[in-house]
């Protein structure tokens, strides 16, 4: 019979502890973006200082990258979108799984810029998908 570790309910614990953690911290996120958003000059402040971050999602901790991907589900259909979160049709599933988040920003935006709706299976989505995948 296999021991378990003397400490196991002080880990499960944690575990708990974290995954709450997580989750209001992601709801503090939403309500914090929320009234950030009402104030004014926000688009005007958002547009002049706009910086690049580099993040290498493949050394990120699983928790950490979750929250982000969890955070940019709300941005979905918005220029915040950062190229995480899925919000194509099933369809296009295997076009734009394995996509950079640089690609999936690009045919996010130019899904907007076209007025198309982003869960839609057309042809005109097809062909934005082909074009930045350049996949046939």
């Amino acid at each position: 019979m296999q021991k378990l570790p003397k400490n196991l309910a002080k880990i499960w614990y944690a575990k708990i502890q974290q995954k709450s953690f997580m989750i209001s911290l992601t709801k503090n996120l939403q309500k914090t973006l929320k009234y950030i958003q009402k104030l004014p000059n926000f688009t005007k402040q958002l547009q002049t200082k706009q910086k690049t971050m580099y993040i290498n999602l493949n050394t990120m901790p699983h928790e950490a990258y979750m929250l982000l991907w969890h955070s940019d589900k709300n941005f979905i259909g918005t220029s915040n979108y950062v190229g995480l979160a899925y919000y194509w049709s099933y369809d296009y599933r295997h076009y734009l799984r394995d996509a950079s988040p640089y690609v999936k920003r690009k045919v996010h935006a130019e899904f907007l810029k076209n007025g198309l709706n982003l869960s839609d299976s057309t042809e005109k989505h097809l062909s934005i998908i082909r074009k930045y995948t350049k996949l046939n």
